[in-house]
């Protein structure tokens, strides 16, 4: 199953559209009020809707949690103070809840539903209804609270699934170039290898005369050999932008939000393969190592150079010491004249920094 852009609109405005439910009650409401009590309730209504449809138009299906967990605070505020001051109908609690299930993660979505469901307990208990009243409500909020964490689950796992399918193909591209490449090296330079050796023998046993031409046939036979090495490498190499591509592809699709920035390009052979080397090693650090949800690379021109810029918002690191993977890549940068830094930021997180010149 894939969900397309169109299908995930479609859906925030669906969750948007349950507000209707909630208009068309008050518009009794709103016939009978007078004075102070309207504005009271137009604000309410005017502030429930703005912080519900914000949500799900705006947070909802982000990283942010902190966001999704304002709107849930905010809005049960919001309903509390409607339910105490304007009309008892607790039912308004089921919007804070669907909120609260689709705001975070599975582990923190169920404890703003749990949040809410206290809230919707304890203002129902003060409306009058009594225990068993606030009881059945809190049976529907934490219903739609799990359903909302469900769904989100669901589109979560999707996405990445769909990310995992366009690596997988992107894998197998891959393989079939290193498998042709590898067939082009056995069979058509053993062949050229071959004919450089025997055009070399023939050479010493030909007359003087014609060994001019036999000596353009080995040259030629070499020159073609070395023009096939140097496909075949370039075949072997990584390229920066599908690096770049690949990093983005694993890493949302272990649910880490992945933000790629490349205004680099076109760079030398020797200095986009490695960068390219870099970005495959930082992300593949990221992630085993920093538990982050959020990474960015930036590729960018600096003068005559170019830096590469790899941050998290992860663990970080007590202190940097460079594994073996990362003292490799800066044996590369450094043979480019380059330099690399990496370790812990102040504020939290990780950062790779390349800088490598182009000329």
């Amino acid at each position: 199953m894939t969900l397309a852009p169109n299908e995930l609109r479609l859906g925030r405005w669906l969750m948007v559209a349950f507000l209707l439910v909630f208009l068309h009650r008050l518009l009794t409401i709103a016939l009978a009020a007078r004075g102070g009590r309207l504005v009271l309730l137009a604000g309410l209504v005017l502030a429930i809707a703005a912080v519900y449809g914000w949500f799900w138009l705006r947070v909802a299906g982000g990283a942010r949690d902190e966001l999704g967990a304002l709107a849930v605070v905010v809005l049960s505020l919001l309903v509390a103070a409607y339910v105490l001051t304007v009309s008892p109908e607790t039912y308004l609690f089921y919007y804070p809840a669907m909120v609260a299930g689709a705001a975070a993660r599975w582990d923190r979505g169920l404890l703003l539903v749990v949040l809410v469901a206290g809230a919707a307990f304890g203002t129902t208990l003060l409306t009058g209804a009594g225990a068993s009243a606030a009881a059945d409500t809190d049976i529907v909020v934490g219903l739609l609270g799990v359903s909302a964490i469900a769904v989100r689950r669901h589109v979560a796992t999707t996405k990445r699934l769909e990310a995992a399918r366009d690596e997988i193909h992107r894998l197998a591209a891959r393989d079939e170039r290193l498998r042709v490449a590898r067939d082009l090296h056995d069979e058509l330079g053993q062949t050229l290898s071959l004919i450089v050796l025997k055009s070399e023998l023939a050479a010493l046993a030909v007359p003087a005369a014609e060994r001019e031409r036999v000596d353009e046939v080995t040259t030629t036979a070499r020159r073609a050999l070395r023009s096939l090495r140097d496909l075949v490498s370039s075949f072997r190499q990584p390229a920066l932008a599908e690096e770049l591509a690949s990093a983005r592809s694993l890493l949302e699709a272990s649910g880490i939000e992945c933000l790629v920035e490349s205004r680099a390009e076109p760079l030398s052979p020797p200095v986009e393969t490695t960068l390219a080397w870099v970005v495959r090693e930082a992300a593949t650090n990221v992630l085993r190592h920093s538990g982050c949800r959020r990474c960015r690379f930036s590729v960018e021109r600096t003068g005559a150079g170019v830096r590469l810029e790899v941050t998290d918002d992860g663990r970080g690191a007590p202190a940097f010491e460079p594994g073996s993977g990362l003292r490799g890549l800066e044996e590369r940068v450094s043979f480019l004249g380059g330099r690399l830094c990496a370790g812990p930021e102040a504020a939290g997180g990780f950062r790779v920094q390349v800088e490598v010149p182009c000329e």
